[in-house]
């Protein structure tokens, strides 16, 4: 995975986070949470994958 899908990644898990531990949310962290897990998503989808040179070398060939 490229640099990028790492952040995604991070990037819906806080909001995730966020969503689950904070009970009463006020209209603001709604928008955080909206803002952190969509961009995410858009992240992880929409940006070009690249092959892990470090994953592809390490693998057998049987």
């Amino acid at each position: 995975m490229a640099w990028y899908h790492w952040i995604a990644v991070y990037m819906i898990i806080i909001g995730g986070v966020i969503f689950t531990i904070i009970p009463d949310k006020p209209f603001w962290l709604w928008g955080v949470i909206a803002l952190l897990i969509i961009s995410g998503l858009i992240m992880g989808v929409l940006l070009p994958h690249k092959e892990d040179k470090y994953a592809s070398s390490n693998q057998r060939t049987e």
